[in-house]
């Protein structure tokens, strides 16, 4: 390598550290343009032994395979807690056909809690073990 090309390999690498440098520093926030708004927010306390107990009455329904009276049960207690708690609950009812052909009878169920305020929080879940259906 001569002098020449030395050099030029000095001089790229210099341009390339000061491009990387100019570039890092445009993606910092000045903290003293922003402005944090810290919104007080009262939580219940989380009590384990209800956790626990809610877990454990959803397991004693037995496997929620749909199609079974266990599966339907299990929908049900969870409406009934929904509402018990002052939720809106919704519950769509269908049919869906999978890839052999077989009908399955769902429902979504949609629960919702202040309707009316302006900032809210989706929260879904989804309970279909399929691998489960296939026996």
């Amino acid at each position: 390598m001569d002098e020449t090309s030395n050099m030029k390999s000095v001089k790229l690498l210099f341009l390339g550290f000061a491009l990387f440098l100019i570039g890092f520093n445009s993606c910092t926030v000045e903290k003293e343009n922003v402005t944090e708004h810290l919104i007080p927010v009262n939580l219940p306390d989380f009590n384990s032994d209800s956790a626990y107990l809610f877990v454990e009455k959803q397991v004693k329904f037995g496997p929620r395979v749909p199609n079974t009276q266990s599966h339907d049960n299990a929908g049900d207690y969870l409406v009934g807690q929904l509402k018990r708690y002052g939720a809106i609950v919704v519950e769509q009812y269908f049919v869906a056909t999978t890839f052999d052909s077989q009908k399955l009878n769902l429902r979504n169920i949609i629960a919702s809690f202040h309707p009316e305020a302006r900032k809210r929080m989706l929260l879904a879940a989804c309970s279909l073990g399929y691998s489960s259906i296939r026996r």
